[in-house]
Order: structure tokens, then C-alpha cells, then sequence
């Protein structure tokens, strides 16, 4: 059963765990020019964890914690590093015509790549990278074990490789 938090006990762990958030961005999303805005967001998961809270299951509440935002955070650094790597930075305008012409080549790029994938190698690799999902929604969304996720996540990135070889 989901344990109700008052409004006084959700600020008192956020105050509590503060450092706890800004350790798993150090670990797992340093971007120092992100750093306020991922600690909002961590509050923000933070709440959204103890909403999802269940003390029933025998989770320790800090070990809880400690795993959504290590998720929250690795998932935000993948997205943040596909975003760098193919030179879409949040808020970049493309300006030239040879910049449009090297977003042309960059999306067929990705899409021949994706192309050679199967269609729950295809949807797995969209939802996770591309829709930043986590492997449990996506595992629920297809009504599949997480660890068969991971399993055909591995796949699909072991194929795109041999492709770009």
C-alpha cells in the first residue's frame, strides 16, 4: 500500500536528501552548466518517488530514493550526450544552409541505421534514447520482463555497431 506523505514530510526528506541529489548528479549527470536545474529536477523526481513509495515492498525509503534519481539521472546524461554528440544543443538554432544540409545527413545517418534493426529492437532503442524512457515503462509499455529490455537493448546497439564497422 502507498504510504501519504504530508506536505511537511515531503520538504523535510527533500532538505534531507539534498545531498544525496547532488552526489548522483556529480556521479551520474556532471554537467556543471546544468547544475541548478538538475537539482530542481531531482526535487522534482524526488517528489514523484515518494509518490510512487511503497513501504510495504521493504525498501529502505533512502535506498529508494537513491535508486530512482540514480535512474533519473543516468537516463538525463544519455539524453544530454545524444543531444551534444549530434550538435543539437537545447535551444541551438540551425542558421545556415550548410548546417541544414549536415542535419539532413545526420537524420538519414540515423535512419539507416535504425532501419536495419527489428521492429522491438526499433521500438526499444526509440523509446529509451529518443523518448528517454525508463527500461520499466518501456518494459511494462510492451508487456516484457526489464531484464528482456536490457537483453534486446544490447542487441540493437551490438547490430548498429557491426553496421557503422
Amino acid at each position: 500500500m502507498k504510504r501519504e506523505f504530508k506536505e511537511e514530510e515531503i520538504t523535510k526528506i527533500i532538505n534531507d536528501y539534498r545531498p544525496l541529489v547532488i552526489t548522483s548528479i556529480k556521479a551520474y549527470c556532471n554537467y556543471p552548466h546544468l547544475f541548478e536545474d538538475l537539482i530542481s529536477e531531482g526535487n522534482i523526481e524526488m517528489i514523484e518517488a515518494l509518490n510512487d513509495y511503497d513501504d510495504e515492498l521493504g525498501v529502505p525509503l533512502g535506498g529508494y530514493l537513491k535508486a530512482r534519481l540514480r535512474g533519473y539521472y543516468q537516463n538525463k546524461a544519455k539524453s544530454e550526450k545524444l543531444r551534444t554528440n549530434y550538435g543539437f544543443p537545447e535551444g541551438y538554432e540551425k542558421a545556415s544552409e550548410e548546417s541544414f544540409e549536415e542535419e539532413i545527413i545526420n537524420r538519414e545517418l540515423v535512419e539507416e541505421i535504425i532501419s536495419i534493426l527489428s521492429f522491438d529492437e526499433r521500438r526499444v532503442i526509440e523509446l529509451y534514447y529518443f523518448n528517454e524512457k525508463k527500461v520499466a515503462d518501456i518494459a511494462n509499455e510492451m508487456q516484457i520482463s526489464t531484464s528482456k529490455v536490457y537483453a534486446i537493448k544490447r542487441a540493437a546497439i551490438a547490430k548498429m555497431r557491426e553496421f557503422l564497422e
